[in-house]
């Protein structure tokens, strides 16, 4: 579809954080649009998003128990269903 992306994984939000302000903003520039991805709660991101808004694909809630399989059908962590949710926000 022509766009330019860079995918960045954050394992530690908090040890990304302490890399430093120049090395945060190497990895993810504050004018780049922004989308995070999280099996976790989308607020772990609130840090490290620049301008961070809500646009983090991740769970509104926890608790469940399953294999991690069964987790990602039920809650919708499907790649086509990411990618789909990516494109409308581009």
């Amino acid at each position: 579809s022509g766009k330019n992306v860079r995918v960045v994984s954050v394992i530690s939000p908090r040890l990304f954080e302490n890399q430093g302000e120049a090395y945060v903003e190497s990895i993810i520039p504050s004018k780049a649009r922004v989308l995070g991805m999280t099996a976790g709660l989308p607020s772990v991101f609130a840090t490290i998003i620049p301008g961070f808004k809500k646009d983090v694909f991740g769970l509104t809630h926890f608790g469940a128990s399953a294999p991690a399989g069964v987790l990602d059908e039920k809650f919708g962590f499907k790649p086509e269903l990411f990618a789909q949710w990516a494109l409308e926000r581009l």
